[in-house]
């Protein structure tokens, strides 16, 4: 599973993976027209993506370990 946490305020509305908790992929939904960067680490650090995904777009985790991973999303100088 991916479970996800956003910090309260904006960001929660804006950005989303789906679903969540995931078995096999997960869909980047965001308002963004630009592709957004994207980091994940697992719950010990060791980064398991960075890249960019544009809306809609799905990122397959079925080879993920099942835990907690932490998402930061930032597109331009915000960071979410």
């Amino acid at each position: 599973p991916v479970p996800t946490s956003l910090s309260p305020g904006v960001a929660q509305e804006l950005i989303q993976l789906v679903p969540n908790p995931a078995q096999t992929t997960v869909t980047l939904k965001q308002p963004f027209a630009q592709k957004s960067h994207l980091k994940i680490v697992n719950s010990v650090g060791q980064g398991v993506f960075a890249g960019r995904l544009g809306a809609d777009e799905v990122l397959d985790v079925s080879r993920w370990s099942r835990g907690l991973y932490v998402v930061e999303v930032w597109q331009g100088n915000q960071v979410f």
